[in-house]
């Protein structure tokens, strides 16, 4: 879960107005490294779970999940926006999170804050700036959900109901509008399982991948870019390219993303092995392009008009002088940008 604190975020954007700060290193103890590593992580789940299902990947053996009480209600808002509200009862409530995310195709922002499910199945969180949730939930009727088969625990309980009170969402720049009284929604208790994975029985997938990854941070956030692709035997998933900005604003979380998935053209790299060289140019939303450089074993360049539309924050540059980068080929990256070699072991660890 994202880490939460207090800071005053903000992030580069075109046209650029005035002088430029220069942006601070990201050390390895910072906020801005911590979750960039963990954008990172998410991104190669992503592209492994749409490449293969989870049991190429899994070791044989057994796994538990705990028991756990879970709320989740839906609904529209302006603009095209579909609206989630996802939280978890907690035993201490200043460690629980409650999500709220609108998505809208390619792009999604979510916001993240400290809360829970309370015992009376109520929810109460602000999001500083943008809204509020204050709502209780009333159950209509109840229904089961079977583990599933290679699972042993009690079915699930599902009720069915609404969620009534003060839902508000008043997106950034005007992305997107809720003002509800009630929505839709569930409260589910599930209960200890002890699952079984049987693996791949010994047989061996062939898996190599390619990612680019760029980043910079300052003033409290983080921006990242990432370009990727895997060749599972004879499938090849990718390439998707994944922008992100994450602000931390008064406690709250602020993640918003724009993702799209190209054509290999869209993604090209010299020197299989050992690439020294890549350059990317999506499809839209994104536009423009860019352009990694190998200078030396400890410093590369990635320039180019690279930019995306982003909900909330406007035209934001994604290459320049203000980014670090670096380029993998399955668990091996150039020692260009801080933690990317941790990420190439995150990917070995996935597909070992």
């Amino acid at each position: 879960m994202i880490a939460i604190a207090m800071a005053d975020c903000s992030l580069r954007r075109e046209p650029t107005l005035g002088p430029q700060r220069t942006v601070r290193p990201t050390t390895r103890t910072s906020l801005e490294y911590s979750v960039r590593m963990k954008n990172w992580g998410v991104f190669v789940v992503a592209l492994v779970v749409a490449a293969f299902p989870a049991s190429a990947v899994a070791k044989p053996g057994h796994f538990v999940t705990p028991a756990e009480r879970t709320a989740e209600f839906k609904l529209h808002g302006s603009n095209g926006y579909a609206i989630s509200v996802q939280t978890a009862a907690a035993r201490q409530p200043s460690r629980g999170r409650v999500s709220v995310i609108a998505k809208s195709g390619p792009a999604s922002v979510a916001y993240v804050v400290r809360g829970s499910l309370a015992r009376d199945d109520s929810i109460s969180v602000r999001l500083p700036h943008v809204g509020r949730i204050a709502v209780r939930f009333e159950p209509v009727h109840v229904g089961h959900v079977q583990a599933p088969d290679n699972c042993q625990a009690r079915p699930s309980v599902v009720e069915y109901g609404y969620f009534r009170g003060t839902i508000e969402l008043h997106g950034e720049r005007g992305y997107t509008e809720v003002e509800r009284t009630s929505a839709p929604g569930t409260v589910t208790q599930s209960f200890r399982r002890v699952c079984s994975d049987a693996g791949t029985g010994g047989k061996a997938t062939h898996v190599t991948a390619k990612f680019l990854l760029a980043g910079g941070g300052g003033n409290g956030g983080v921006l990242n870019f990432t370009a990727g692709s895997f060749d599972v035997g004879s499938t090849t998933v990718g390439p998707v390219f994944t922008a992100t900005a994450i602000r931390i604003r008064e406690g709250m979380a602020v993640s918003t993303s724009v993702q799209a998935r190209g054509g290999a053209a869209d993604f090209v790299t010299s020197e299989p092995g050992a690439p020294k060289a890549a350059e990317v140019k999506p499809p839209r939303p994104f536009e423009g392009s860019a352009a990694f450089h190998l200078i030396s074993p400890h410093k590369s360049t990635w320039e180019g008009d690279l930019a995306v539309e982003m909900p909330g924050i406007g035209r934001v540059a994604l290459a320049g002088p203000d980014f670090s980068s670096a380029l993998c080929e399955n668990s091996s990256c150039t020692k260009t940008m801080p933690g990317a070699g941790m990420f190439g072991s995150f990917f070995a660890q996935i597909i070992s």
